[in-house]
C-alpha cells in the first residue's frame, strides 16, 4: 500500500471479533466506514479512530473526540 500525506492522515482501529485498521486521507472517509461499523453492531467502545500529524519532525497521534465523529455522521446524514 502506498499512501501520499501532505499534513495529516486518519487510523481507524476496530476491536474485537471484527480486528482491523484502516488508514484514511480523509476524516469524511473514515467517518464513512464508522457508520457502516455501528450498522452492523459494532459497539462504540470498540472503534478507535486517531489523527495522525506529520507537519512537525514528530509525529503527534491524538484520540479524535466522539463529538467531532458525530457531528461529521449528522452532516453526512443531512447531505
Amino acid at each position: 500500500m502506498k499512501m501520499k500525506v501532505e499534513k495529516s492522515f486518519y487510523m481507524l482501529e476496530i476491536k474485537g471479533e471484527k480486528k482491523s485498521i484502516t488508514l484514511f486521507n480523509e476524516m469524511s472517509e473514515a467517518v464513512k466506514d464508522i457508520a457502516d461499523y455501528l450498522k452492523s453492531g459494532t459497539q462504540a467502545d470498540q472503534i478507535e479512530f486517531s489523527e495522525i500529524d506529520v507537519t512537525e519532525k514528530e509525529l503527534r497521534v491524538s484520540v479524535v473526540p466522539w463529538s467531532t465523529i458525530a457531528e461529521k455522521l449528522v452532516t453526512q446524514i443531512k447531505g
